[in-house]
């Protein structure tokens, strides 16, 4: 056989291999190339090489089939042969596409943060809450919907100015701006940025803080969940590294100190006047309310 042509191929190289391209997760259909002749009994391998593209993974699929056109003695062009999938089990056509099936793994993770904190808050301050809401799994995600949970130490239920976060924009891995960006979906690595605020009331300043967490949900279109994700705090040296409400502290906070003291009591056996065995040591402790409110030890 000679004038071998392999379709749906881009041959670059017989070392390197075959190349694909895809527009929208399908293969483009390339013009044929000569892929040279077949002796009797021979047979050649080529090696096909195909970068997965983002598309490929939210399809959840790689489906290809190349076909191979030859021209024997007889004729031009006469001889053909789709691929098969090697597999010749039940339902075996010997023409089967050959199917590599990709695991979806939708993931996110988020993150709640107060910009440029303050020591101490007073009624009517404005406390503004960075959300970043990362895509660490491998497919795109969208339809996001918001469950707040958003109260005082009292266990008010409270609200933001703007009703729910603002989109700010979208960020890559590094935390460049993404340019085509939008609130619609995230991208594998992408982070959509929100922020929120919040105007504190005296209410607030009696409660002695807020506590905050952010659910944020990936939905698939007929409403089902893909994933979800609770906000953390984002201080990982707090013993806890994930799901951390975001807490501030306002007011006059409750506070005490310990103070621990010793004193050494001579063995009244021998009252040697010198520290040895059988002598006590009395410790006094003290724990001192610094604080203006009541505590309960």
């Amino acid at each position: 056989l000679s004038g071998l042509v392999g379709s749906e191929m881009c041959i670059r190289d017989r070392t390197e291999g075959y190349h694909y391209s895809t527009t929208d997760g399908q293969i483009s259909v390339d013009i044929p190339e000569d892929i040279g002749t077949l002796e009797v009994g021979e047979t050649e391998i080529y090696n096909v090489r195909f970068i997965v593209t983002q598309a490929a993974i939210d399809a959840h699929i790689i489906h290809n089939q190349v076909t191979a056109t030859a021209s024997s003695p007889q004729g031009t062009d006469d001889v053909t042969d789709v691929s098969d999938d090697g597999d010749t089990g039940a339902g075996d056509t010997g023409d089967d596409p050959t199917v590599i099936n990709i695991d979806p793994f939708p993931e996110l993770t988020v993150t709640k943060t107060i910009k440029n904190q303050v020591e101490s808050y007073q009624a009517g301050d404005i406390i503004t809450y960075f959300i970043e809401v990362e895509n660490t799994g491998n497919i795109t995600l969208e339809n996001f919907a918001f469950e707040d949970s958003f109260t005082n130490f009292d266990g008010d239920q409270l609200n933001y100015i703007e009703g729910n976060p603002t989109y700010i924009q979208t960020v890559d891995k590094d935390g460049n701006t993404v340019s085509d960006g939008t609130v619609n979906y995230i991208r594998f690595s992408d982070v959509h940025q929100y922020e929120a605020t919040y105007e504190i009331t005296p209410d607030d300043i009696l409660a002695k803080g807020l506590s905050n967490s952010l659910k944020v949900i990936s939905r698939e279109l007929d409403n089902d969940v893909v994933t979800e994700d609770v906000s953390d705090d984002g201080d990982d040296n707090d013993g806890n590294t994930s799901d951390d409400p975001t807490i501030v502290y306002i007011g006059d906070l409750p506070s005490f100190k310990i103070e621990k003291t010793g004193s050494w009591v001579d063995n009244p056996d021998n009252a040697d006047g010198i520290i040895n065995q059988g002598d006590k040591v009395r410790f006094e402790i003290k724990i001192i309310n610094t604080g203006l409110s009541l505590i309960h030890i």
